[in-house]
C-alpha cells in the first residue's frame, strides 16, 4: 500500500496522530510534496487575511493561531504518523 498524506482539521490540544485521522475533518488529501504545498498556500491565506483586517495581532501568532487547528499527518500500511 502506498503512503497517503492528509491534511485533517481537528480541534485544538493534544492528540495522537490516531485520534486525528479517525475523528478529523479531511480538508486535503495528496502526496507530501502537495500537501506541504496546500500548507503555503493555506497560510498564505490567512496572511493575507491578517493584512486585510489590519489586527494589532503580530502577523505570525494570528497565522499559527488561524492554523492551529490543521494537522498534517501520513498513512502507510494502516500505521499512522505525524508527516
Amino acid at each position: 500500500m502506498k503512503t497517503v498524506y492528509f491534511l485533517q482539521q481537528h480541534s485544538r490540544g493534544n492528540h495522537s496522530p490516531s485520534q486525528v485521522y479517525f475523528n478529523g475533518k479531511t480538508v486535503f488529501e495528496g502526496t507530501k510534496t502537495e500537501c506541504k504545498a496546500e500548507l503555503v498556500r493555506m497560510r498564505k491565506f490567512c496572511k493575507d487575511k491578517f493584512h486585510s483586517t489590519s489586527t494589532n495581532d503580530l502577523l505570525r501568532d494570528f497565522v499559527n493561531y488561524e492554523m492551529s487547528d490543521i494537522f498534517f499527518v501520513k498513512k502507510s500500511n494502516d500505521n499512522i504518523e505525524w508527516a
